[in-house]
């Protein structure tokens, strides 16, 4: 379980808790991914494939207002892959990524051309990534495992007609997630031990490093308000913590 410093160089209470910048992490999370080799890391860790042309393509929903999508890559113009950093829990991704794929997958092409087009109108392939962080105070709160779907038909309504003819919804959008939240011990032991926790031991990559980063912050920003946040024993301020996570990396 323990991991040695050498091989890391690759129902919250928000009343209690200290505000969290979340528009702050949102921008970290691009800073993450500008650089095309780690967009490429991801690439192949997510999709298997190494890529060899790659271009940012995040996009900005009519629906969403300003808010604009967090990481958006066309691969080789074959794969349009779309990921979201989430800080809490929420069942409406998919519905969230669905806006953001329509409106990145409307700007590849001619509207009218699709519209009214004779012609087939070829897209990418798009692929919907979660990356879920955040920081739970009991165990059993905690995903059975790092990675599993979520579907929009989650949220559909149920009916009750068992004889209604093609009752099945016609409309489907399945978003993969990565969930590297954590207990409130896992993340002190983290900071205090450089210990990770067991499950995340194969997906050691910058989605996780990121995780690391985020669920620290956030731990950091809620020790002065919230009793159940004990202080680490060797750092005190997010600087601090910042500051040992460059040493680790």
């Amino acid at each position: 379980m323990e991991q040695e410093k050498s091989e890391r160089n690759p129902q919250r209470e928000p009343q209690e808790a200290v505000p969290v910048n979340w528009k702050a992490k949102d921008t970290f999370f691009k800073k993450v991914y500008e650089k095309e080799e780690r967009q490429k890391a991801l690439i192949s860790f997510l999709l298997g494939l190494d890529a060899n042309k790659i271009r940012v393509a995040n996009v900005r929903p009519i629906l969403l207002g300003n808010k604009e999508n967090d990481l958006a890559l066309l691969c080789d113009d074959v794969f349009y892959l779309l990921t979201e950093e989430q800080s809490s829990l929420s069942p409406n991704i998919p519905y969230r990524l669905l806006e953001y794929i329509t409106a990145g997958l409307r700007s590849l092409v001619d509207s009218e051309q699709v519209l009214y087009g004779k012609k087939r109108v070829y897209f990418p392939i798009p692929k919907l990534y979660l990356l879920q962080v955040g920081l739970e105070i009991k165990e059993e709160k905690l995903p059975e495992q790092i990675q599993y779907d979520i579907r929009l038909s989650d949220s559909y309504l149920q009916t009750e007609e068992k004889n209604l003819k093609d009752a099945e919804a016609d409309l489907e959008v399945i978003v993969h997630v990565y969930d590297f939240r954590m207990t409130l011990k896992e993340i002190l032991t983290y900071i205090e031990q450089n210990i990770l926790p067991q499950r995340f031991q194969l997906y050691k990559n910058d989605m996780m490093y990121y995780a690391l980063v985020a669920n620290g912050i956030t731990y950091m920003q809620r020790i002065e308000k919230d009793k159940k946040y004990r202080k680490p024993a060797n750092v005190s301020t997010v600087t601090e913590y910042l500051e040992m996570m460059l040493e680790y990396l």
